[in-house]
């Protein structure tokens, strides 16, 4: 899991048009490990091999447009790094959640990539696609509210 730092979002008619999400890297956390192996495991998820959390603590997602009413662009920011993102979700009330996938090599994370280090035995590969899945409850805007 990793933990929003901020999140603002532009909605009209239903679309969302625009937003920010500010991700805290230093957040890292594994719920399927426990003990030494679950530190060792964050520690390295943290380290320069991957995300290198000291340097880079933050990363971010701008949505810049939508493709609809459930699937919006934007740029994904990781290490320094943006490329382009597209991004389908389903709506439930004020309830948006989906699932996205990204090329973590394109970010500079590099560790264990077949793409980078082509002589890498079968036993040594880490996969390049990120599966994030996400779940965000918006607020209603006070304004909109009356107040």
């Amino acid at each position: 899991t990793i933990a929003l730092k901020s999140a603002t979002a532009k909605i009209e008619k239903d679309k969302v048009v625009s937003g920010e999400f500010v991700m805290d890297m230093n957040s890292i956390n594994v719920t399927d490990l426990d003990g030494k192996k679950k530190n060792d495991f964050i520690g390295h998820m943290k380290s320069d091999d991957f995300f290198n959390t000291e340097k880079f603590p933050e990363a971010k997602l701008v949505i810049t447009g939508s493709e609809g009413k459930d699937k919006v662009k934007g740029s994904l920011t990781i290490r320094d790094k943006t490329e382009p993102v597209e991004i389908a979700f389903k709506k439930a009330g004020n309830v948006y959640s989906g699932k996205f996938q990204f090329d973590r090599s394109k970010f500079g994370v590099n560790y264990g990539s077949a793409t980078i280090f082509e002589k890498l035995t079968l036993d040594k590969i880490i996969n390049n696609e990120v599966d994030i899945e996400f779940k965000i409850v918006t607020e209603v805007a006070a304004k909109k509210a009356g107040y």
